[in-house]
């Protein structure tokens, strides 16, 4: 059996037990390529059927052994193989540097649809983009530096939105760069 990498792979095994179903401990130990132990906990899943569920980050071949209290549940082993994807998949997401998201493989995570209030952005966006003229001049401006000013402006505006507010929500120079270093990795 195989399954792609960071899709999921889910086991299910029929079981009769007596007693409440969902009072039955049950998991998998699963030994991935590198020899990494991953304990999954597996739950009821009912009609008779026990379940566990695991995301493979790693690629090879995985073993797995039950461990339950009930003897026909208990210590069936079995094994998959994880392939590449194919798709542009980057795994679950994490906390990076704090204040920030990233998928496992690095690649910079943004939430879209996370607005506490709108007001202020569009005042943001244009202060933002004011200032970075004024930083520059308008002389001599190239398509890099109006790129910039643009993903500076952006990072302004979408943190703003984040929080409650006009005034009071104006993010710092400082935070604003983090933002649009992090916006530009994406683009």
């Amino acid at each position: 059996m195989t399954v792609k990498k960071y899709e999921i792979f889910e086991k299910h095994f029929m079981a009769q037990v007596e007693g409440n179903p969902f009072d039955v401990e049950f998991s998998a130990q699963i030994i991935s390529p590198a020899g990494k132990e991953i304990r999954v906990e597996g739950f009821y899943d009912g009609e008779e059927c026990f379940a566990f569920r695991f995301m493979p980050a790693e690629l090879g071949e995985y073993t797995y052994v039950t461990q339950s209290q009930v003897s026909f549940l208990n210590r069936i082993e079995g094994k998959f193989t994880c392939i590449e994807n194919g798709k542009e998949i980057h795994g679950p997401v994490r906390v990076q540097d704090q204040h920030w998201f990233a998928y496992e493989d690095g690649k910079s995570y943004f939430e879209a649809g996370h607005v506490v209030d709108t007001t202020g952005a569009g005042d943001t966006f244009c202060g933002a983009v004011l200032s970075r003229i004024l930083e520059l001049g308008t002389d001599a401006l190239t398509e890099k530096d109006i790129r910039e000013m643009l993903l500076f402006a952006n990072a302004a505006a979408s943190i703003v939105v984040t929080r409650k507010g006009a005034l009071c929500s104006m993010p710092e120079p400082e935070e604003i760069r983090a933002a649009s270093s992090l916006i530009d990795k994406v683009l």
